[in-house]
């Protein structure tokens, strides 16, 4: 029994969490250990077809069902109410939460379901996030606004693939072909949902590029020209998520990636000479880019504290990296 929430019986859906009190911003819902594991596997090998591949390929069904034989007779037992069919490889795979981590430069996909985490709903506004803590190896749901008594708690479902910045129409195409349900929250019924589609479409199409600049090496005669094209769609990706209301973990890494860009152009600064004036915080000077860093990773990390709680990891390297700007700085000011 938990003090936070209830489990109910929904109008035009199965089972969802409901707030059982007001749930404060940054508030932990539940925190739990996964029922079962499959994983970590490449991520490079392992895409959204292979993902729910699982429910047909030998393989897959292999694997499932060891981690279902696994489980004590208690977690069977809530394993299988997961889902209303009972079939454990389609119990697994329609509500398994997806974790990424990376090992020598390498990123690995892990899957993991829960009790009562995935009885949370999916929704493209939740007002809840889902995370997984590798130190305490739990699950946890946070709220990410104030969740009134009664209310639904929602979390943007965490798959292979992200869908909530893509259109309407491929969000729904994927969650009826493989999920057997279309989108049914209110970005995706309201008045705007049209503008909103379009926008978090955008929104995709930026991250995309940023990512891939993120993976490039500029020339050497062109580096403070490639950083600030960078900060420019970085800048325009952190419009449109703020214009949306999505103040979650893809807010929270497009600042620290921001910052991270603000700190490549204190080393450029330092590099081509332009600390004529260290101290001062005009615009190009080292200090400058380092007030700029700082900003956003102060921004990121009260975000991440919300979404993740002030213990996880994703905290601690926001610090170390608050720590460095810091230590620079004071350096800098002599």
């Amino acid at each position: 029994m938990n003090a936070n929430f209830t489990v109910q019986n929904l109008p035009g859906k199965r089972k969802a969490l409901v707030a059982a009190r007001p749930i404060t911003l940054g508030e932990e819902i539940v925190s739990e250990s996964p029922l079962g594991t499959v994983g970590p596997m490449l991520k490079s090998t392992f895409n959204e077809d292979a993902f729910f591949d699982l429910k047909h390929e030998y393989s897959g069904v292999e694997v499932i069902s060891a981690v279902y034989r696994r489980m004590s007779p208690s977690q069977q037992t809530q394993f299988v109410q997961l889902h209303t069919t009972g079939h454990i490889v389609d119990t697994f795979v329609l509500n398994a939460f997806s974790d990424y981590s990376y090992l020598a430069g390498l990123e690995y996909v892990t899957l993991r379901v829960y009790n009562n985490i995935c009885r949370a709903n999916n929704s493209c506004r939740p007002n809840a996030m889902y995370s997984y803590n590798p130190n305490t190896q739990r699950g946890a749901l946070r709220a990410i606004r104030r969740i009134d008594y009664g209310e639904e708690v929602t979390v943007e479902y965490q798959m292979i693939e992200d869908m909530s910045l893509q259109r309407l129409t491929s969000r729904n195409n994927f969650f009826q072909k493989n999920c057997g349900f279309s989108y049914d929250c209110p970005a995706c019924r309201g008045p705007d949902r049209g503008r909103d589609s379009e926008q978090r479409a955008r929104a995709g199409r930026l991250l995309e590029t940023i990512i891939n600049d993120r993976h490039s090496i500029p020339a050497s005669g062109d580096s403070e020209a490639r950083r600030t094209q960078r900060l420019e769609r970085l800048d325009r990706y952190i419009d449109i998520l703020r214009g949306l209301q999505i103040s979650d973990g893809k807010m929270a890494d497009a600042l620290k990636h921001r910052a991270e860009v603000h700190r490549q152009g204190y080393q450029l600064a330092q590099r081509d000479g332009n600390d004529h004036f260290p101290s001062c915080r005009r615009d190009g000077t080292p200090l400058h880019h380092l007030a700029s860093a700082k900003s956003d990773l102060l921004d990121a990390h009260m975000l991440k504290t919300i979404c993740y709680g002030p213990a996880h990891p994703e905290c601690d390297q926001v610090r170390s990296m608050i720590a460095e700007i810091m230590r620079l700085t004071v350096i800098l000011q002599g």
